[in-house]
């Protein structure tokens, strides 16, 4: 799969950080933030070229080869199916998944979206794993903070990690831009990060582009923690049965100031959709 900040999953990621210890993965992912844009430039879905935190990742496996002896069995699965399977040197595997993961996963549009939906089926179990939804509809949509990003979740468990709301909480009155800075000097250094931490700047640089209150997030969690400490609009609903009604208000609303739409659907948090025109 595509990665939102190590560009790719599987292979050498499954080794590093898969089997690593928290020392080896609080050293490798605060490479990953820039304490303007929130990440790395290289650091973004599906990118591996110049990546720090990948790099890094595929430099422990070499050295880790030098002093055991490691064989990769890599499947790439599409719709449930294993449509690509290899097996061989780990890094050579993560070197030849790369051209069948763009086939798959890479949509080339010429404009970005106005309203991106984006559905993340099991990932919308919380809110910390449903956020692979937004990284992929913000790819979608246009950076000029006048886009709705609109996240079908259910996040029956809540936020799902104690450590992105910590985060959260702490930023909820800085602006954005401070905020995002804050989060990354407090829980993003060598020696504060764990698994979590880089939750906080992921959703900040995404708030530079989409205004805040226009991620709309069709769920179970309270709607009033979402605005205050998350910066997004809850639309709570109960029960599957509400949320035909609640995605026509929202299109709706939408419609009344903005008439004539892009609009794209994404069913799969795993593609990166790739907008030549940007609007920023």
């Amino acid at each position: 799969e595509y990665h939102y900040f190590a560009g790719q999953a599987g292979t050498v990621k499954l080794f590093c950080p898969g089997v690593a210890g928290r020392e080896t993965i609080r050293i490798n992912h605060p490479r990953m933030f820039d304490l303007e844009k929130g990440f790395h430039e290289h650091c973004r879905l599906g990118n591996c070229d110049g990546n720090p935190v990948i790099q890094d990742m595929i430099e422990v496996t070499k050295i880790m080869k030098e002093r055991i002896p490691i064989f990769c069995v890599d499947a790439i699965i599409n719709d449930g199916k294993i449509v690509y399977l290899q097996a061989g040197d780990i890094i050579e595997c993560h070197k030849s998944a790369s051209a069948p993961l763009r086939d798959l996963r890479v949509v080339d549009v010429d404009d970005p979206g106005d309203l991106v939906f984006v559905s993340v089926g099991e990932l919308g179990v919380n809110l910390y794993q449903a956020g692979k939804g937004i990284h992929a509809a913000w790819n979608a949509i246009r950076h000029d903070k006048k886009g709705w990003i609109v996240l079908l979740a259910p996040c029956e468990d809540g936020i799902g990690s104690a450590a992105y709301a910590e985060a959260m909480h702490a930023a909820k009155d800085l602006e954005v831009q401070d905020a995002l800075r804050f989060v990354i000097e407090t829980y993003g250094s060598e020696k504060t990060f764990k698994i979590g931490n880089q939750k906080p700047p992921d959703l900040f640089r995404i708030l530079l582009d989409v205004a805040e209150g226009n991620i709309k997030i069709i769920s179970g969690l309270d709607a009033d923690e979402l605005r205050s400490v998350y910066r997004m609009e809850g639309c709570s609903v109960n029960g599957a049965d509400e949320v035909q009604g609640t995605l026509r208000d929202l299109v709706s609303r939408f419609l009344t100031e903005n008439p004539n739409p892009k609009i794209y659907v994404l069913d799969d948090p795993g593609l990166l959709i790739n907008v030549k025109n940007q609007i920023h």
